[in-house]
């Protein structure tokens, strides 16, 4: 991938997608702890008919236990913060060479920090998504 700000955002929009998803479930009463909730089952499967998301949701839960409560709450706010961050750092292409200590086009820098692009906070908020296949290697640290 070719701009590390886009697989940010996406990842950040898929966390968002999925912890939405997870809510939904939530509160659709498919996950209970009582074996003979069959009520909740029934209501599982509607939603799990409607939605994929919340299909994957289901998978994790399943597959990890019981999440802590507020959970999915915590993760929106997360991925919030970290919105807001990558909206503060973004790149700019005037930045000061290494060499001669001048400013020269094509040499990117951080808009906010003016650090090295990347800088430090983008492969911050990077750092959480190190294992994904599509992960740039720019953002390596």
């Amino acid at each position: 991938m070719d701009d590390p700000l886009r697989f940010l955002q996406d990842r950040l929009n898929d966390d968002e997608t999925f912890m939405r998803a997870a809510i939904r479930l939530r509160e659709s009463g498919a996950i209970v702890t009582s074996p003979e909730a069959t009520e909740g089952a029934f209501a599982l499967a509607e939603v799990v008919r409607n939605d994929p998301d919340t299909a994957a949701a289901l998978t994790l839960f399943t597959g990890t236990g019981t999440r802590a409560p507020g959970e999915a709450e915590r993760v929106l706010v997360e991925v919030e913060a970290k919105r807001r961050v990558l909206a503060r750092h973004t790149s700019h292409s005037m930045g000061q060479c290494t060499e001669c200590e001048a400013p020269h086009w094509g040499v990117l820098v951080c808009n906010h920090c003016q650090r090295a692009w990347p800088c430090p906070d983008v492969r911050d908020v990077a750092a959480s998504y190190m294992d994904h296949h599509d992960f740039p290697t720019e953002l390596r640290r």
